[in-house]
């Protein structure tokens, strides 16, 4: 299996379940690496969570270019794999090794939260949509990227949409937070990255 995409017991990860709800949008899940299908077939939870985002982002328009569907036509010795690689090892996509403690366990998340979009590890290439459910109307968003610098901040609305072009982040790896008063109740990460588009 990709391991790009899979964690190394075999699960999809999020950054594998946003592909797979990329693919439900843009109608290529035909397109989608071997075991992808197999397994979302038997793992109904995780099919659930697909379906969750896809229903989240199929109200907005399509890009018009996306990093891995682009990548299937390049030539083989700049496959997907080689690309995203070279991506995920350049010093942007360096990650903050104490964020990513912090993500491992429950401490920065509030259990009741249920978040909905982004998902984390996602990549995005000119917006991103930050929902969740519940009677949540607004939560502080703070968005770092990997040196910690602050290129977003501000209160928002459940459903707001950021637009990547006009807040200047260039490709790499970013951290966002969730405030509710004075506590943090999500800290989460994706990806810009923008391909062959650029």
């Amino acid at each position: 299996m990709d391991s790009i995409y899979f964690n190394t017991d075999g699960q999809l990860n999020n950054a594998g379940i946003a592909l797979y709800a990329d693919a439900m949008l843009w109608n290529r899940v035909s397109d989608l690496p071997d075991g992808f299908s197999d397994f979302v077939a038997t793992e109904p939870t995780v099919m659930r969570k697909i379906i969750h985002i896809y229903h989240a982002l199929k109200t907005q328009a399509l890009p018009s270019s996306h990093p891995y569907f682009d990548a299937l036509m390049v030539s083989d010795d700049a496959s997907i794999d080689a690309l995203l690689q070279q991506f995920l090892g350049s010093d942007a996509c360096l990650p903050y090794a104490i964020y990513e403690a912090e993500m491992e366990g429950t401490l920065m998340s509030a259990p009741l939260f249920k978040q909905s979009s982004p998902i984390d590890g996602a990549y995005f290439e000119t917006d991103i949509l930050f929902a969740w459910g519940g009677d949540i109307a607004e939560l502080h968003l703070v968005i770092e990227n990997n040196d910690l610098d602050v290129v977003f901040e501000g209160t928002i609305e459940n459903g707001f949409t950021l637009s990547l072009s006009e807040n200047d982040m260039a490709d790499g790896l970013y951290y966002y937070k969730f405030i509710q008063g004075e506590e943090m109740i999500r800290l989460g990460k994706f990806y810009v990255y923008r391909g062959r588009s650029k």
